[in-house]
């Protein structure tokens, strides 16, 4: 059959027109419900302001947030991804894995059970899955949308399904926890609004972990802001109460005086001549080792 008649034939047509109309709605949607999320996060200021000492931008262009859409990884996508991660390779958060792989040597995580808090398609397949069982440990990935895997090296769970796991007894010997905490609670990935809720989350992270347990987290740093619909960013004010019921046993990347940048909207500050201030870090997020105690 020619490549006309695979263009032309009404049945394939009549499914093409189904997608496309089901994508624009479901598209549609998505950008009303940021727009909801963001004005709702601007009526509750004072919440997500801690009453004025951080300051709130306005998000003018909503960005899509994460798909509703099942993701399927093959044998292949994983095979890739731990073969780049073995080589140390960086993926979608650049150089911010640089300093993943110097806590995971540092802090090995061979033989662990280690929960993986949150993941998507960012063009680089089953990353920190594949980089957990590059580093010899046992991924489970905890995630709103289902994610389906080949293999049996993986598995994913709902937060409702962990917490029923959890309930019965079981912990995971550490956690990965990389560029999702500033988003909680914000309404961008169609979560219920909580001023409170990246705090909330980390209090929960502590009861999924076993007592001494580590916790390998990133999170953007500078003056504190709440971008809305967006993230946060985390600063003198904000950053210690992230931290406050966790021991800091190390960071990787991060320095105090980065509390005080200055990055706007984003996670990176743009220099006076219009350049990054860390050009390799599309997204400047220092990593912190926490242990469970």
């Amino acid at each position: 059959m020619s490549w006309k008649n695979h263009l032309y034939n009404p049945l394939k047509m009549h499914l093409l027109h189904f997608f496309l109309n089901s994508l624009f709605k479901s598209k549609l949607r998505t950008t009303n419900m940021q727009k909801k999320s963001n004005e709702s996060v601007l009526n509750l200021r004072e919440e997500f302001t801690m009453k004025s000492q951080i300051r709130i931008f306005e998000n003018l262009n909503p960005i899509d947030s994460r798909s509703t859409v099942s993701l399927v990884w093959t044998q292949v996508d994983l095979i890739k991804a731990i073969e780049m991660t073995s080589s140390f390779e960086l993926g979608h958060y650049g150089g911010v894995d640089t300093w993943v792989y110097l806590a995971l040597q540092k802090y090995p995580i061979i033989d662990f059970t280690v929960g993986i808090i949150g993941s998507a398609d960012q063009g680089y397949g089953p990353w920190y899955e594949g980089m957990v069982i590059s580093h010899g440990g046992k991924p489970i990935v905890i995630e709103y949308n289902k994610i389906f895997y080949e293999q049996d090296a993986i598995s994913c769970v709902s937060p409702d399904e962990i917490q029923k796991i959890i309930q019965s007894g079981f912990r995971f010997d550490a956690l990965i926890c990389i560029s999702s905490i500033e988003h909680d609670g914000l309404g961008r990935y169609g979560d219920p609004l909580n001023p409170n809720r990246d705090l909330e989350s980390m209090k929960t992270m502590k009861n999924y972990l076993k007592r001494d347990g580590l916790l390998y987290l990133s999170c953007p740093v500078g003056i504190d802001s709440v971008v809305s619909n967006w993230h946060r960013i985390y600063g003198q004010k904000r950053l210690p109460l992230l931290l406050s019921e966790w021991e800091v046993i190390d960071t990787f990347g991060f320095k105090e005086e980065h509390l005080l940048r200055d990055v706007g909207r984003g996670w990176n500050e743009v220099l006076p001549n219009g350049s990054r201030q860390f050009p390799h870090y599309p997204s400047f997020e220092p990593v912190f080792v926490l242990k469970n105690t």
